[in-house]
């Protein structure tokens, strides 16, 4: 996988920034509220030192409510910015659940293609074998030379190793889908 491939761990981060931006419209939501607030206060007055006090005792309680409506205009305007960031991220989270999708089938087709080339290898390395065998039948026969018969040697050990090489790479494309589907960084 290249740099610019998304993982689980970017979804991830997606997912906690679409819920921090959706805490943070309920926030901005919040300054649309009226404020309410209570008080309590109990209070007691003598002109006398150490006097009874008792007899000189004061409650106060109360409520107070806030509005601010002339602050209206700000506060709609934060609530839209945090709307338009809530829908910013979701936007982003979804890129990264279609980026990830991408990559799986990126990944499958690749497999796909290298099970073909695999399958025509083995075919080439099939036909190989069966050029050595006969050109090394005709060495026996002394109707070749060594030279034939060791690049025809060559030719079959160079489709072994591109056999090979494509399995290797094939795995290597296994592992990364499993990795992916696990949700492991690279």
């Amino acid at each position: 996988m290249n740099r610019n491939d998304i993982t689980c761990q970017d979804l991830k981060k997606a997912n906690t920034g679409l819920a921090i931006q959706e805490n943070m419209l309920d926030v901005s939501k919040a300054a649309f509220y009226p404020t309410v607030g209570a008080f309590a206060e109990a209070s007691t007055a003598d002109d006398t030192f150490l006097g009874d006090a008792i007899d000189h005792r004061a409650y106060t309680i109360g409520a107070r409510a806030s509005w601010n409506i002339f602050h209206g205009g700000a506060d709609n305007a934060q609530l839209e910015k945090s709307q338009v960031e809530k829908l910013k991220t979701k936007t982003q989270l979804e890129l990264a659940r279609q980026g990830i999708a991408l990559q799986v089938e990126k990944i499958r087709t690749e497999i796909t293609s290298f099970d073909e080339e695999i399958s025509f290898l083995e075919q080439e390395l099939t036909l190989a074998d069966e050029i050595y065998k006969n050109y090394e039948g005709r060495y026996r026969e002394k109707l070749s030379s060594m030279s034939d018969v060791i690049i025809k040697q060559s030719e079959q050990i160079q489709k072994i190793l591109q056999l090979q090489m494509t399995k290797n790479k094939k795995n290597e494309r296994i592992f990364a889908l499993e990795k992916l589907a696990n949700g492991e960084n690279k």
